[in-house]
């Protein structure tokens, strides 16, 4: 559950994100790692609108070459971590000039794997979340809020 300051922080949309410099001359490409499109719509945040649900090997990825690009994953929440892992390691060998990995959420406790998270909005702990762009069952995506979900009562109303 988010304490009632990171609530506030969301909706002012001030993350505990120390802000970084990008290269000018290298505007970096931002791959959204989202089934939907990119949980950060909501900022204002452009981002490649590429579905890597169904497309994880390297040849469907990407119609762009990264080769000498920064570039920024970005993606909701990061649970296991192992489709952050997987896209990245695909990503390095189409050799970016840099990587970077961007959530908003963070469940490190989940983690099946050792990640590097250079931009993190906040992490939380092992709750099913709904709003920002999540969502159940088609359900609370649209929450201006993130919120956590007790799933036996879930269950119990929608089976």
């Amino acid at each position: 559950m988010l304490s009632a300051e990171e609530k506030a922080a969301i909706e002012r949309r001030e993350w505990p994100v120390s802000p970084f410099a990008i290269d000018t001359m290298f505007l970096p490409v931002l791959v959204g790692l989202e089934q939907n499109g990119c949980a950060f719509d909501p900022t204002g945040l452009d981002v490649l609108d590429q579905d890597l649900t169904d497309q994880m090997e390297a040849a469907e990825f990407g119609v762009r070459a990264i080769a000498g690009w920064d570039v920024i994953m970005v993606d909701d929440i990061v649970d296991t971590g192992l489709t952050l892992h997987t896209v990245r390691k695909l990503l390095l060998d189409r050799h970016p000039r840099s990587l970077k990995v961007c959530t908003l959420l963070d469940k490190v406790a989940r983690h099946k794997v050792d990640l590097d998270i250079d931009y993190c909005g906040f992490e939380i702990p092992d709750h099913f979340v709904v709003g920002y762009g999540l969502d159940i069952d088609e359900k609370g995506r649209n929450l201006p809020y993130i919120a956590s979900v007790d799933l036996d009562k879930y269950h119990q109303l929608y089976g």
